[in-house]
């Protein structure tokens, strides 16, 4: 009882006069200005790419309406090429905009894949019209058309080694390579058991080694140079 009410009158009585000694203490402590130390400038380190990307005053969004199927990149341009529904646009955001630098609508179904060559000069798409259309890309004129798959055209690829060489993947769960100057199939490539979704070629192959995905869970090494193909 006595330690109860000596700590009472300490809160309520004469501490009073302390306990505002304190918080004073404490707000002249909080407006004490602290120094602040300036650090020299960094140094201009604007280079080339700095500047190209700082060209880009805002971002440009380019709506379709449907959906985006393929991007491609047109090799050493700015320009690139954008599949939506039956309609090829050619892209140039630096000159365009938001609007097609060239397009092409001749297309009776969905366009799901497209391929351009190293060169720049040709371009391939296919879709759910089964076929492969080739075309020049300055005209967008119909060279070649490759007919032999039985389902959608799901992947498309020039060979970046072997001239007049293209690959193909479809729903029909079949790899083709195309020799397509002459608008043949040079050879067909079963093992899939689902739809082949992918082929890109290996590296450093001389166009003899290619690789396909599926649906069917796995992925598959074909030497065109041997008779079974698969490795």
């Amino acid at each position: 009882f006595v330690v109860l009410s000596f700590c009472r009158c300490w809160l309520f009585g004469f501490g009073s006069e302390s306990r505002k000694k304190m918080s004073f203490g404490n707000r002249n402590a909080a407006h004490y200005k602290v120094p602040v130390k300036k650090l020299p400038k960094a140094a201009n380190t604007e280079t080339v790419e700095s500047r190209y990307w700082k060209s880009f005053k805002y971002p440009i969004t380019i709506a379709r309406t449907a959906a985006i199927t393929c991007v491609e990149m047109i090799p050493n341009s700015t320009k690139f090429m954008a599949l939506h529904g039956t309609a090829v646009d050619i892209m140039d955001p630096r000159t365009s905009g938001t609007e097609p630098y060239k397009s092409l609508t001749r297309f009776k179904d969905k366009i799901l894949t497209a391929s351009i060559r190293n060169d720049a000069k040709l371009f391939a798409v296919a879709g759910k019209e089964k076929h492969i259309g080739i075309y020049e890309l300055e005209s967008r004129s119909n060279l070649r058309t490759l007919r032999g798959h039985s389902n959608a055209v799901q992947t498309i690829k020039f060979s970046a080694s072997k001239a007049a060489h293209l690959v193909s993947g479809s729903h029909d769960k079949t790899v083709r390579l195309w020799d397509y100057s002459s608008e043949t199939c040079v050879s067909a490539f079963h093992g899939h058991t689902d739809y082949v979704t992918r082929v890109i070629e290996m590296p450093n192959s001389n166009g003899n080694l290619w690789c396909s995905s599926s649906y069917d869970q796995s992925i598959r090494l074909w030497d065109f140079r041997t008779s079974s193909h698969q490795l």
